[in-house]
């Protein structure tokens, strides 16, 4: 939480992979970002497809499985 504090401002963007922890987008809107959500089902895998065009100029970290 204090990284994200420490390195996101407002409007950055976070990109988060589906599941996440039930804490993990409210701690990136307390941080001042918006949560961006990469989808992993069926077989909760890292698709690199899908993983490539989340970031973007505004996106400022990314959490892991």
């Amino acid at each position: 939480m204090l990284a994200l504090c420490a390195s996101v401002n407002p409007s950055d963007e976070v990109v988060l992979f589906d599941p996440y922890f039930v804490a993990y987008p409210h701690i990136v809107r307390l941080a001042g970002g918006v949560p961006v959500f990469v989808d992993s089902y069926p077989d909760f895998t890292i698709d690199i497809d899908r993983t490539v065009h989340a970031p973007n100029d505004r996106s400022r970290a990314e959490a892991g499985l």
